[in-house]
């Protein structure tokens, strides 16, 4: 057996449900014993990515991320040439919320996915590593008081050192999206189209650094007019817009950095464009319903802080 050990890392999720009975966990696997969905850490990408996409590939549903439960460090062997070596694998268990009503959790069912009562799910868990675990996220979904201990610490810790003026404005924000499909262009300044000049401007955004012009429209118009485009422009495409509706003042501290918390939590990149009275963020359109579950549970938090402060305050 050789004395380096190798190293991998991987992400469980434990991605829970509210069900009319409690809380729904998803397993994996075939027989009596299941285990949690489970993938390696690829360089580069963080834990919380990596069970996203391991419970979006084997559970088949979107799901919020919560605080990483612990860290296990495991043991194992592997056959290298004619030898063996020593495997160290470390994996983090992340808690998780699923995006997935009743019948939609009932349509991923398979014989391979299994969402169960999560004391039945202790009960059947592969290992008792998992067991434990599970066993522990049971206590964190049952126990008392602020939902915060369900968020993701970079979510806590936003809405935790907020204002209470930033609070309140955060529980009164209404989201609204688009119907429209967006288009970024980016050209040369001195190559600007035509549409910028001209008439009622079909965009809804424009940048020009004097270097670069970087255009926000629609698909429509980028299709309808394709003339009025120089050649040399670069494009991504597939974008929505949300519209964020709330009494923002100008010495409004830390609004934005909530939003992108929850977002960055979701493992979701954005786009902010603020306007005078509205702002906007431009999110990739495969990120949108993740994108909006994890800002409207940023906003049922601040609803519930901000109304148990009124009520300190009140007495």
């Amino acid at each position: 057996m050789t004395a380096n050990p190798i190293a991998k890392r991987h992400a469980a999720g434990i991605v829970f449900c509210p069900s009319a009975d409690g809380f729904e966990v998803a397993l994996v696997g075939f027989g009596e014993r299941y285990h949690l969905p489970q993938a390696e850490v690829e360089p580069g990408k963080s834990v919380v990515a990596a069970a996203v996409q391991a419970v979006w590939e084997q559970v088949h549903v979107r799901a919020l991320a919560g605080p990483i439960i612990d860290q296990v460090e495991q043991w194992s062997q592997k056959r290298k040439g004619e030898g063996w070596t020593q495997v160290r694998e470390l994996v983090d268990y992340v808690l998780m919320e699923g995006i997935a009503s009743a019948e939609e959790r009932s349509e991923t069912a398979t014989p391979r996915v299994h969402w169960l009562p999560i004391d039945k799910a202790i009960a059947q868990a592969a290992n008792s590593t998992e067991r434990e675990m599970l066993t522990r996220a049971r206590s964190l979904l049952r126990a008392p008081g602020s939902g915060l201990r369900l968020l993701p610490s970079i979510m806590a810790h936003a809405l935790g050192d907020l204002s209470p003026a930033t609070l309140l404005a955060l529980a009164e924000t209404e989201l609204w999206v688009d119907d429209e499909i967006y288009v970024v262009l980016a050209l040369p300044s001195g190559e600007r189209p035509s549409l910028v000049t001209q008439g009622e401007p079909p965009y809804l955004a424009t940048i020009d650094d004097g270097d670069e012009l970087t255009l926000v429209v629609s698909e429509r118009t980028l299709e309808a007019h394709p003339d009025l485009f120089a050649q040399s422009i670069q494009a991504e495409r597939s974008f929505r817009f949300i519209r964020l509706e709330a009494n923002l003042p100008w010495d409004t501290v830390g609004y934005g950095a909530a939003i992108f918390a929850a977002l960055t939590a979701a493992g979701i990149s954005a786009g902010f464009y603020s306007g005078y009275s509205i702002d906007y963020l431009l999110i990739k359109e495969v990120d949108l319903a993740l994108g909006l579950a994890s800002l409207e549970r940023l906003i049922r938090e601040a609803q519930a802080l901000s109304a148990t402060a009124l009520e300190d305050n009140g007495a």
